[in-house]
């Protein structure tokens, strides 16, 4: 049987994670080469499998879900989000606070994409390094999409965090 490799960096403990996405059911499989193998339902797609492994260590480790994600995203060295200012339902108070932590965690870029409806047009605004003052990120982020529309801009949330 295999040990698990253990790094111990002040008070972070890395471990390498085989995830094996796909499989019949989400569970913690065992050690494999060094490596904690981890058995996710979730298909390979859109960080379904990513989010399935976050969730479930985060509560095999009684920690909160951002505490595993960060490292998750740190490992990668990039993550895909994409928010939808406008909601699916309704209008909101302002923009969920998750996708910020994680980046400004992991000290990712956030790569401001646009839909802008009224010019028929997509594309990139700009690459943002968050500062950390999400006061100072949110207002650098709003100024990027100020003029863009989406398709139902009366259900546009304010740019800001909640």
């Amino acid at each position: 049987m295999d040990d698990l490799h253990i790094i111990s960096e002040d008070r972070d403990v890395l471990i390498t994670v085989k995830v094996v996405p796909g499989s019949s059911r989400t569970a913690i499989a065992g050690v494999l080469g060094g490596m904690l193998k981890v058995k996710v339902a979730a298909p390979p797609e859109k960080g379904k499998a990513n989010r399935m492994l976050a969730s479930l260590l985060a509560q095999r480790l009684g920690v909160g879900v951002l505490l595993v994600a960060v490292p998750l995203v740190m490992a990668a060295g990039f993550l895909w989000l994409a928010l939808a200012p406008e909601g699916t339902r309704s209008r909101a108070v302002g923009w969920r606070s998750g996708f910020y932590r994680v980046a400004v965690g992991a000290g990712v870029p956030l790569l401001l994409a646009q839909l802008d409806f009224a010019r028929r047009s997509v594309g990139v605004r700009e690459c943002l390094r968050l500062s950390g003052d999400a006061a100072a990120d949110m207002a650098a982020i709003a100024r990027a999409y100020a003029d863009v529309r989406g398709r139902r801009p009366a259900l546009a949330s304010p740019v800001r965090l909640t």
